[in-house]
C-alpha cells in the first residue's frame, strides 16, 4: 500500500522539473498590434491572378491573425492564437536557427556539394518562401526559393531543413485557419 507513493513523489519531481525547463518566454515588441511573423509564397507558374499582395499569413503581439486569400482583395479571415501558440512558434523558429539563416551561405554548401557529387538540381519556376520574424531585441527575413524541392534535394544541408520545419509548422497553420474560416 505504502510501495507507490515513492513512484507518485518521483512522478511529482519529473513534471515539476520539466516545466521548471520549459523554455522561456521569448521577448516581443511592445505594441500589441506590431507584426510579429508573416508568411507568404510569391511567384512560381501556380500563382497567378494575385490580386492582394499582403502576406498569407500575419501574426500579431496580441495573438491577433490575419489570413488573405491572394485572389481577393483585404483579409480573409480574422482570428487569434494564445500566447502559448505563438511562443511555440517562436521556440519552433529558434530551435530552427531562424535568426541565422543565411541564403548566401545555403547557395555556396549547395555548390560544394555539386562539385563534390557532381550532379546539379535546378528547379524552372517555383515560389519563393518569405518568412518575417520581429521579437523585441532581433529580427530575420528569409526569401528562398523552391524551398521544399532543395530541402528535399540536399537533405544533408541542415539549415535548408530547418527552415523546411519552419515552413511546414507555419503552412499546417494557415490550413487550420482555412478550416475554421469555412466552419464560421
Amino acid at each position: 500500500m505504502f510501495s507507490r507513493y515513492p513512484v507518485v513523489a518521483a512522478l511529482c519531481l519529473v513534471t515539476t522539473i520539466c516545466f521548471a525547463q520549459r523554455n522561456p518566454e521569448i521577448r516581443l515588441p511592445a505594441d500589441p498590434s506590431a507584426v510579429v511573423i508573416t508568411f507568404d509564397h510569391r511567384g512560381g507558374y501556380n500563382v497567378g491572378g494575385r490580386v492582394n499582395s499582403n502576406p498569407t499569413l500575419t501574426i500579431r503581439v496580441d495573438g491577433s491573425v490575419t489570413l488573405i486569400d491572394h485572389t481577393k482583395p483585404g483579409p480573409v479571415f480574422q482570428s487569434m492564437i494564445s500566447s502559448d501558440e505563438l511562443q511555440d512558434l517562436l521556440h519552433l523558429a529558434d530551435d530552427q536557427d531562424f535568426f541565422s539563416f543565411d541564403a548566401n551561405a545555403v547557395k555556396a554548401a549547395i555548390a560544394e556539394e555539386v562539385r563534390r557529387t557532381g550532379r546539379g538540381f535546378g528547379v524552372g519556376d517555383a515560389p519563393d518562401t518569405l518568412i518575417h520574424i520581429r521579437l523585441a531585441d532581433r529580427e530575420h527575413a528569409v526569401v528562398y526559393n523552391a524551398l521544399p524541392d532543395f530541402a528535399r534535394q540536399y537533405p544533408g544541408i541542415k539549415p535548408l531543413t530547418k527552415l523546411l520545419a519552419i515552413e511546414k509548422r507555419l503552412s499546417l497553420l494557415v490550413d487550420q485557419l482555412r478550416v475554421k474560416a469555412l466552419v464560421h
